[in-house]
């Protein structure tokens, strides 16, 4: 499945995202990616991911990448923290 689909099923418009992918590309031209990591993951904010988390009850394959991506932000992040 990809973000068309995903869309789709929630009767969005296929160019909803297009806003913010130009915004992160263009910001990503011009610094360090690592640098420009925001988020829960980043943040250690434990109770906003189980909000996310939560907003996925009804997709578990979904759940699994959150907590895989959440768990290597974390780990790149916050080890020498």
């Amino acid at each position: 499945m990809h973000s068309k689909q995903i869309l789709q099923g929630e009767e969005l418009e296929s160019n909803v995202l297009d806003p913010i992918i130009a915004t992160t590309f263009s910001q990503i031209m011009k610094d360090n990616p690592c640098d420009l990591q925001t988020g829960p993951a980043r943040r250690k904010d434990v109770s906003l991911q189980r909000r996310h988390l939560k907003l996925l009850d009804h997709k578990p394959e979904w759940q699994s990448l959150y907590k895989a991506l959440s768990k290597s932000i974390n780990k790149m992040y916050n080890e020498d923290n």
